[in-house]
């Protein structure tokens, strides 16, 4: 309300205190004896509160004020879920390579123990508060339960031979996030064909929204598509929204943006989901991208990580609407082991490659205090990870592009590294690899390994090997 001398009066009051009684209360009294008007959000307020309130006292609006600049995350949130990104991408690789020992070494793990752990892990980050919800740690056909959760003494134990999903998020002081990875650590023989092939779906609509371009004031419905497409080849489908908004230490579900609508037919979206479809997504927005699939009884995919939007460079600038993507913030690598790569284009493999190799470099990266920072070991785990199904994507890239491809060299920046390179182009990523497999690799292909199996100077022993979460430690 407006104070004395026209300077603005906030009251902050309990959440739960406003109601239907305190709306009617504030229109019948307003500053100076004159009745004021209540701003009340359509998809969000009762009929209660309206009942209560003169009509000339109402004003409905689609979007909350503050709802609309807390979605929009100036340059220091920004950097802040940059930075809790990396933080907790850390305790979730690392988890994960807790997880694969345990597993190859027989032990039991639970659901439930494993979302205790990964708990521990996050709050051993710098600046980490605690989880910003429930962990879902669930597997084989759990998985397959979207919001399933798992409790102690009523759960089932982590399958060395199944899928895992594994959706947690994190509240640091300079951000939130929100994870999802499916992994399958092949301890008791690979994936099936249909895990595969879901996985890569899947895989495929993360990155193709992940890699969008669009004019600002696109719509998440827009948007939608992109996500869905590779699934709906193969007549497949998901049964929730693509994104959601998160906030900035803040809740991990917020408005007034999402990304969806084709979840179900377009007459059974409620208001309130359409409103929020059509939002209009601007700069600084902060969404979450997580395509999956789930087949009751059997296995659950999901692939979930934090986008920031921000401007996109364009070969040209045309219209009055500037153009847009997403900064990806979350680097955690996809598991090799469920990806068909034939179903991959040419652009996809580039893309995944340069995310891998993302990946490596803030491996190495230290991060305030903890000793989070990954081994040696860890990072030829990293290494495995970009390298093996991927690797052959060079040639394919090459040929798509109509030019002679040129194989592997060892880097002479770093060398323990080998480029990916065409004539007249410049490299779209660089392979952390150790200078023995480097050499392997530049042998003729009749005496060297499947370029699908090279994760490091020697074939992998053991099906644990080929898992890029393999040696994940963070001290704790």
């Amino acid at each position: 309300g407006g104070g004395g001398g026209g300077v603005a009066r906030v009251e902050l009051m309990p959440y739960r205190s406003f109601g239907a009684e305190e709306a009617a209360r504030r229109a019948a009294a307003g500053e100076g004896g004159e009745a004021a008007a209540v701003m009340l959000e359509r998809t969000s307020t009762t009929q209660a509160m309206v009942a209560d309130i003169p009509p000339k006292r109402r004003q409905l609006v689609d979007v909350s004020p503050v709802e609309q600049l807390k979605a929009t995350k100036n340059a220091a949130e920004v950097k802040g879920l940059i930075s809790a990104g990396r933080k907790d991408a850390a305790a979730i690789v690392s988890y994960f390579g807790w997880l694969q020992a345990q597993l190859a070494a027989a032990a039991t793990v639970t659901e439930a123990r494993g979302a205790d752990e990964i708990g521990r892990r996050r709050a051993a980050m710098p600046g980490a508060v605690g989880d910003s919800f429930p962990t879902i740690s669930s597997t084989g056909a759990n998985a397959a339960i979207i919001h399933y959760q798992a409790a102690h003494g009523a759960c089932s134990d982590i399958a060395a031979g199944a899928v895992y999903l594994c959706d947690t998020g994190g509240q640091y002081r300079d951000g939130t996030t929100d994870v999802t990875r499916t992994v399958h650590f092949e301890i008791e023989g690979p994936p099936t064909e249909d895990e595969r092939r879901a996985y890569t779906r899947v895989l495929q609509g993360h990155v193709d929204l992940a890699a969008a371009i669009f004019p600002a004031g696109t719509p998440g419905l827009m948007l939608e598509m992109l996500s869905r497409s590779p699934l709906w080849q193969d007549g497949l489908n998901f049964l929730h929204g693509t994104g959601h908004g998160m906030g900035a230490y803040l809740n991990v579900h917020e408005g007034p943006a999402g990304i969806g609508g084709g979840a179900a037919h377009i007459s059974q979206v409620s208001e309130a989901r359409r409103r929020m479809y059509m939002h209009p997504i601007e700069a600084g927005f902060y969404l979450s991208d997580e395509p999956g699939f789930y087949r009751e009884g059997a296995f659950g995919i999901r692939i979930e990580s934090d986008l920031v939007v921000q401007p996109a460079e364009t070969r040209y600038a045309w219209g009055s609407r500037p153009f847009l993507g997403f900064r990806y913030c979350t680097p955690v690598p996809f598991c090799p082991a469920l990806i068909d790569v034939s179903l991959l284009t040419p652009a996809q493999r580039v893309w995944i490659d340069a995310h891998h190799a993302r990946c490596r470099e803030e491996a190495r990266r230290p991060s305030g205090k903890s000793r989070h920072r990954p081994s040696a070991r860890g990072r030829h785990a990293w290494s495995r990870c970009a390298n093996g199904p991927l690797q052959p994507s060079g040639a394919a890239l090459a040929a798509a592009a109509g030019v002679l491809w040129r194989p592997p060299m060892p880097c002479t920046g770093c060398g323990d590294a080998i480029h990916l390179s065409t004539p007249h182009r410049s490299p779209p990523g660089c392979y952390a690899m150790p200078r023995a497999a480097a050499a392997r690799w530049a042998t003729p292909r009749s005496r060297r390994t499947s370029s699908a199996r090279l994760h490091g100077s020697r074939p992998p022993r053991s099906p644990s090997e080929r898992s890029p979460y393999d040696g994940w430690g963070c001290g704790l």
